[in-house]
C-alpha cells in the first residue's frame, strides 16, 4: 500500500452543507480545519488514484490526478484532474435505495471492506439497507489514448435481502479540475443549434430523448492545454447513463440527488468557475440476491494538432474493442475543433477524407461552421462505422479545414481496427515454450521457500517462526503442491516467454540449474525452486479476486479472445483453471478437483457456435497442445483431447488468473480452516445466508466470502474459508466422534480451536473481526475444549492456551488479552470450570509458562492472569484475579510465584485479609506457610493436600472438613507464622502433578475498646475456588512443572 509522507491540514464541513454566495468565493474556506490522513493511492507512469479509507467523513470518496500524464504533453505532469488531489473531499457517489440517498462510504452504512490497495485497483465493499455497494477504481488501458491512462470507475449492487425486493439508483459527482483551472468548459460531440460550442453553463443530456454522447472532454486552451481529461460514457463496457449534467458545483454539491440545472446559469461564481459532472442512473429493482453493475471512465485525451491561420484539432479512438463480437463503439466519434486568429469572421469548411474499410453514417463529408469569430472555438463530429476486418488494420482518416483567405489546415489520424478473424494467437507452443518435463507433485514445501516467498520479516521475529505464519505455512502453503505444481509451471512459463525465455532453454529436469539472469531471484537454484515460488501464489487474494471475475465459460472465453485479438493477450497473458467433481470411494463423499493450464490460441468454428481454445497442458505431452472445447451456445466446456481430464465431460467451472495479478507482492490471507476430517465450519451471516457444509450439501450464498479451492492440491487440502472483515455466525458441525479442529486468521492474531465433535454437534465460535477474542458456545454437550489466542506486534507474539472439559448446552467460555497485552482474561458463563492454562512469549525476549494444574473460575465468572514480566515467564510472579459474578469488581487475587508454587490471602470472615499462605516446593518437600498481621495470630491450622479436588475430605454436599485434614496443629498465644514441610513422598506427589490445598486456621486478635480488651476470633481460608458446598470454604491449587512443550507441540486429548 503506497501512503504519501505528507501530513495535509485542510478545512471541511460535514459532507453536505449550504454553500453562502458572496462576492469573494474561497472553496478551501469551506472545510473545518483539520488533520488529514493520507488516502491509499495506487499509480501508474500516467495517472495517479488516491480513495480515503480512514477519515470518516470522506471514506470511499475518490481523487484523480496526473503522474506522468500524457507523455507528449508536457504541461500535464503532476496535474490535477479531480479537486483536491490526492486528498478526496468533494467529488462523492450517492446510492439511492427506495428513494433514500445514502452516501457511499457514510456511517449510514459498514464497511466489510474498506478501500484497499491491490496494486493496480482499490476496492472497497460497504453495505447500507440491505444493498451491498462495492466500489472499484481501477487503472486501465484507454481507447482513446492506446495508454493506461484511464480510471475505470465501478459500482456493484447486490441485494442482500434474503425476502425483499429493493429498487437502487446511483449518481456519481465529479468535481473536476484541470491543473488550476477548476472551472474549465466540457466539449462533447453533439449536431444541431448547439453544435461545436464549448459548454460553459449548466446543460443535460438524457439518455431517454437519445442525447447521450459516447463522451465528453475538458481542456483549459486549445493551442496549448495544461490537461486534456476525457469521460467515456458508451462503448466498450462502459454502462450508458440515464442522465448527465454540467452543473455548477457549489449548487451541485449541496444536494444528495435531485439536482434541476438552471440553462444559462454559468459554474462557480464571478471571478472563480467552478464546474463539475453529473452522471446518474436510474433506479432498477433487484431481486433478492441479484446484481447490477454500473461502469464509467475518466482520464486523459489527446489531440492530433496543426497550428497556423486555422488552429485544427482531432480527437478519436485510437483503436475500437470486440465485445460479444461486435465493435465497440461502433459507429464511433471523430471530433475536430477549430479555430482562426484573423481579424474578422469567417465561414470554415471541415471535411474527412476516409480510407476503405470505415464509412460515414448519418454525417455530411464536409460540415460548414459559418461566421467563426477571431479566437472563438467550434467543433464539428462525424460518425464512423468500421467494417469487419479479418486481421488488425490500422485505418488513417484526414481531416482538412479550409476558408477564404486562410491557408488551408490538415491533420491525420489512426484508428486499430482489430481482426473479427475466427482465429486468435499468443505465439505461445508447448514446444519450446513450455518445459521438457511433466508436472508431479511434491508433499513438503520447505520452510526456506516460505521465507523466499513471503520474507523472512513478515514471519519471523529474532529467527522465531510466529504463530499465525506457521499456521498459514503448516495448513495452507504447504498443501498447495501436493497433487501437482501446475499453477506454478502455467504461470512461470508465460513469464519466462514474456522476457524471451524458452521452458526448453532452461533445463531438461526440476532440479538444473536456472540460468543466471535478472528475471531470477538471487535466493532461486534450480527450476523446481523458480515453479514452486510461483505456485503458492494462487493463494493470494488478488488471484481470488481475479477467479471471481473471470469466473465463467463465457468471460473467459470472451477476454482471453480479446486480449489475444489487441495484443495484449502478450503483454499480460492469463492462465486456465478447469475445475471438476470426482467421487472418492473410500470416504464415500464426492471432492473437488483443479487444474492449471496455459492458454495458446483460439479457432472458433465459421457459425460461431463452438470454439477450440489449445492449451499447453504440463501434466500431459510436453510437445503437444491439447484441446478444450468451449460450446458458445450453452456456455459449457470440456476436454477435447484424446486421454482427457474428467472423462471428457463438462467441467463444473472455469476460470482465469491475469499473470499481473500472479506477481503481485503476496501477502497471507486471513483464512479460516478446519484441519481435521471430523467436522466442517459453517457461516451465517445477518441475513440468514449461508456459506459451508451442512447435511451433507455445500452452501454459498454469502456475498464477500467463499471457500478456498487452488489447482494442484489432492483431496487432502483443508477445508478452507476467506471471510474478508465480514461479522459472521461460525459454527463447527461435527461429522463423527473425534476432535475438530479450527484456526482462524485475523490481522496480527491467530485464534485456534479443538472441540470434541460427535455426528450432527453444533458448536459456536465467535471471533470479532479484529481477531481480539475467541468465544466458544457449546452447542451439545461438548466433552473437551482447548482455546488458543495469539496477538502480535513487531516486536513479539503473545500465546494463551486453556483447556476444559465437560460443558452443558449453552455455556461459553472466552479468552481475550487485556489492554497492552498485559495480562490474560478468562471468562466463563456456566458451572465452575476446572482449566490447564499455558503462556508463551515469542520474539527477542522468549519464554514459556506451562501451568499443568487447574485454574478453577466460578460460574458466571472471570479470572485475570497478569505476569509480572513476560520477558521470563519461567520464573516471574504471575497475579491472578478473580471476579465471582462478572460485575468488574477484583473479589480474590492469588499469586503464582514462579516455578516454585504461590501465594493466596488468607481470609477471615469471608472477606477479611488476616495475611497469607505460601506453598512452595523443592525436589524433596512441599512447604505450606502460615503468616499473619495486623495484630491477628493463628490457634489453629488445618491442611489437607491432594493430588485430586475429590481427595480433600467433605460432606456429600461438599463441603469441607478440617477436623478430617491430614494435617493440623494447635498453637500456642501469639503466633503469627508456622510451616508445614511436608515430604512429596508421602504426599505421592512429582514432577507434573497438580497440587490441590485447602488451607483452614481458627484465628483471634485482641481489640482495645473503651470497655475493655474484646477477643475477636474468626475461621479463616486461603483465597482461592470456592468448594461446591453451601458455605464459603475454599481452595487453591498450583502445577509441579514438567519439561515445558512449545506450543506447536501441544495436541487434543482423547475425550
Amino acid at each position: 500500500m503506497k501512503f504519501r509522507s505528507l501530513i495535509y491540514i485542510l478545512v471541511v464541513l460535514n459532507f453536505l452543507f449550504i454553500i453562502p454566495v458572496h462576492a469573494e468565493y474561497s472553496k478551501e474556506s469551506l472545510f473545518p480545519e483539520r488533520i488529514y490522513h493520507s488516502p491509499v493511492e495506487i499509480s501508474n507512469n500516467y495517472l495517479d488514484i488516491a480513495v480515503e479509507f480512514e477519515e470518516s467523513w470522506s471514506l470511499g470518496r475518490f481523487t484523480l490526478g496526473c503522474t506522468g500524464g500524457d507523455p507528449s504533453n508536457q504541461n500535464d505532469d503532476n496535474q490535477i484532474l479531480l479537486y483536491g488531489h490526492p486528498l478526496p473531499l468533494t467529488s462523492f457517489t450517492t446510492v439511492r435505495i427506495d428513494e433514500n440517498n445514502r452516501i457511499f462510504g457514510s456511517e449510514e452504512g459498514t464497511f466489510s471492506e474498506i478501500p484497499t490497495d491491490y496494486g493496480t485497483y482499490v476496492k472497497g465493499v460497504w453495505t447500507c439497507d440491505n444493498i451491498q455497494v462495492t466500489q472499484v477504481c481501477e487503472l486501465v488501458p484507454n481507447p482513446s489514448t492506446g495508454r493506461a491512462d484511464a480510471m475505470k470507475i465501478r459500482y456493484q449492487f447486490t441485494n442482500v435481502d434474503q425476502i425483499e425486493s429493493h429498487n437502487v439508483g446511483l449518481r456519481i459527482l465529479l468535481d473536476t479540475m484541470l491543473g488550476p483551472n477548476d472551472g474549465a468548459p466540457f466539449q462533447v460531440p453533439e449536431v444541431g443549434s448547439e453544435m461545436g460550442i464549448p459548454i460553459t453553463t449548466e446543460r443535460e443530456f438524457l439518455k431517454s430523448r437519445n442525447e447521450v454522447p459516447d463522451f465528453w472532454q475538458s481542456f483549459d486552451d486549445l493551442n496549448n492545454p495544461t490537461v486534456v481529461s476525457q469521460g467515456t460514457l458508451k462503448g466498450g463496457d462502459a454502462t450508458e447513463p440515464d442522465r448527465v449534467i454540467f452543473a455548477s458545483w457549489p449548487d451541485f454539491y449541496d444536494t444528495t440527488w435531485e439536482y434541476s440545472i438552471t440553462p444559462g446559469k454559468p459554474f462557480g461564481y464571478s471571478g472563480y468557475p467552478d464546474s463539475s459532472v453529473g452522471l446518474y442512473w436510474n433506479e432498477v429493482n433487484l431481486d433478492p440476491q441479484e446484481t447490477v453493475e454500473y461502469v464509467t471512465y475518466y482520464g486523459l485525451s489527446d489531440l492530433s494538432q496543426a497550428f497556423g491561420d486555422i488552429s485544427l484539432s482531432v480527437t478519436s479512438p485510437i483503436e475500437l474493442e470486440v465485445v460479444n463480437g461486435q465493435y465497440s463503439p461502433n459507429p464511433f466519434t471523430i471530433q475536430a475543433y477549430i479555430e482562426h486568429d484573423l481579424s474578422n469572421p469567417s465561414d470554415i469548411d471541415l471535411s474527412i477524407e476516409l480510407p476503405e474499410g470505415l464509412e460515414l453514417e448519418g454525417s455530411s463529408v464536409t460540415q460548414r461552421i459559418e461566421n467563426l469569430g477571431p479566437n472563438d472555438q467550434r467543433s464539428v463530429v462525424w460518425y464512423v462505422r468500421a467494417s469487419e476486418q479479418t486481421q488488425n488494420q490500422l485505418f488513417t482518416y484526414t481531416i482538412t479545414a479550409s476558408a477564404a483567405e486562410m491557408a488551408t489546415q490538415s491533420v491525420s489520424r489512426g484508428v486499430t481496427v482489430p481482426s473479427m478473424s475466427s482465429n486468435y494467437d499468443t505465439n505461445f507452443r508447448p514446444d519450446p515454450n513450455g518445459y521438457r518435463f511433466l508436472n508431479t507433485g511434491r508433499d513438503n514445501l520447505a520452510w526456506s521457500q516460505f521465507c523466499d516467498l513471503y520474507g523472512a520479516d513478515e514471519i519471523e521475529i529474532n529467527g522465531q517462526r510466529l504463530p499465525r505464519a506457521e499456521n498459514f505455512y503448516e495448513n495452507s502453503y504447504t498443501h498447495t503442491a501436493n497433487g501437482g505444481r501446475c499453477f506454478g509451471m502455467a504461470s512461470s512459463s508465460l513469464y519466462l516467454c514474456q522476457n524471451s525465455f524458452e521452458g526448453y532453454d532452461i533445463g531438461n529436469n526440476w532440479l538444473d540449474d536456472l540460468p543466471n539472469d535478472d528475471i531470477f531471484p538471487d535466493f532461486l537454484s534450480t527450476i523446481q525452486d523458480w515453479i514452486e515460488y510461483y505456485h503458492p501464489r494462487q493463494l493470494d487474494n488478488v488471484c481470488h479476486e481475479d477467479r471471481g471475475i473471470y469466473n465463467n465459460p463465457q468471460i473467459v472465453y470472451n477476454e482471453l479472445k480479446q486480449r489475444m485479438n489487441s495484443g495484449n493477450g502478450w503483454d499480460d497473458p492469463m492462465v486456465i483453471d478447469i475445475w471438476w467433481s470426482w467421487y472418492d470411494t473410500n470416504n464415500q463423499v464426492w471432492r473437488s478437483a483443479g487444474h492449471t493450464v496455459t492458454p495458446t490460441r483460439i479457432v472458433e468454428s465459421a457459425d460461431h457456435s463452438s470454439a477450440t481454445v489449445f492449451i499447453y497442458d504440463n501434466s500431459k505431452s510436453t510437445t503437444q497442445e491439447r484441446e478444450l472445447i468451449f460450446d458458445l451456445s450453452n456456455w459449457n466446456v470440456r476436454d477435447g483431447s484424446s486421454n482427457p481430464w474428467n472423462g471428457g465431460n463438462v467441467f463444473n467451472r472455469v476460470t482465469a488468473v491475469r499473470l499481473s495479478s500472479i506477481q503481485q507482492e503476496p501477502q497471507m490471507r486471513n483464512y479460516e480452516t478446519i484441519t481435521s476430517p471430523t467436522g466442517h465450519l459453517f457461516y451465517t451471516d445477518g441475513s440468514g445466508n449461508n456459506l459451508g457444509y451442512y447435511n451433507g450439501e455445500f452452501v454459498s450464498d454469502i456475498q464477500g466470502a467463499y471457500k478456498v479451492e487452488i489447482t494442484g492440491a489432492e483431496s487432502e487440502f483443508p477445508e478452507t474459508y476467506d471471510i474478508g472483515n465480514l461479522d459472521l455466525r461460525r459454527e463447527i458441525i461435527g461429522t463423527e466422534d473425534e476432535v475438530a479442529s479450527v484456526s482462524i486468521m485475523k490481522p496480527s492474531a491467530l485464534i485456534k480451536a479443538d472441540i470434541s465433535a460427535s455426528e450432527g454437534s453444533q458448536d459456536e465460535l465467535y471471533v470479532p473481526v479484529d481477531g481480539s477474542s475467541v468465544e466458544l458456545i457449546s452447542g451439545d454437550s461438548t466433552g473437551f475444549v482447548r482455546l488458543m489466542l495469539d496477538q502480535e506486534t513487531n516486536n513479539y507474539a503473545r500465546v494463551v492456551m486453556i483447556e476444559s472439559q465437560n460443558f452443558e448446552p449453552g455455556e461459553t467460555l472466552g479468552l481475550s488479552f487485556t489492554e497492552g497485552l498485559t495480562g490474560v482474561k478468562i471468562t466463563n458463563a456456566g458451572n465452575r470450570r476446572e482449566l490447564h492454562l499455558y503462556l508463551e512469549q515469542i520474539g527477542f525476549n522468549p519464554g514459556t509458562y506451562d501451568c499443568p494444574f487447574e485454574i478453577s473460575v466460578d460460574e458466571n465468572s472471570s479470572a485475570t492472569i497478569i505476569p509480572e514480566s513476560w520477558d521470563d515467564l519461567g520464573q516471574t510472579r504471575i497475579l491472578i484475579q478473580i471476579d465471582i459474578g462478572n460485575d468488574g469488581s477484583i473479589d480474590q487475587t492469588q499469586t503464582i510465584d514462579g516455578e516454585s508454587g504461590m501465594t493466596v490471602a488468607l481470609l477471615a470472615g469471608q472477606t477479611l485479609d488476616v495475611g497469607m499462605v505460601n506453598a512452595t516446593y523443592d525436589e524433596a518437600n512441599l512447604y505450606i506457610k502460615y503468616t499473619t498481621e495486623d495484630g491477628w495470630t493463628l490457634n489453629e491450622t488445618h491442611i489437607a493436600v491432594a493430588g485430586d479436588l475429590e481427595e480433600i475430605p467433605t460432606t456429600k454436599k461438599g463441603d469441607p472438613i478440617p477436623g478430617q485434614f491430614n494435617y493440623s496443629e494447635e498453637h500456642l498465644l501469639g503466633v503469627t507464622e508456622f510451616t508445614y514441610t511436608l515430604p512429596l513422598a508421602d504426599l505421592g506427589l512429582g514432577s507434573g502433578d497438580t497440587v490441590f490445598i485447602a488451607a483452614h486456621a481458627a484465628v483471634q486478635k485482641e481489640v482495645v475498646e473503651d470497655d475493655g480488651i474484646i477477643l475477636l476470633e474468626e475461621g479463616a481460608w486461603g483465597a482461592g475456588y470456592a468448594f461446591p458446598g453451601r458455605n464459603w470454604a475454599t481452595y487453591f491449587s498450583f502445577g509441579i512443572p514438567e519439561e515445558t512443550p512449545s506450543i506447536s507441540d501441544q495436541t487434543p486429548l482423547e475425550t
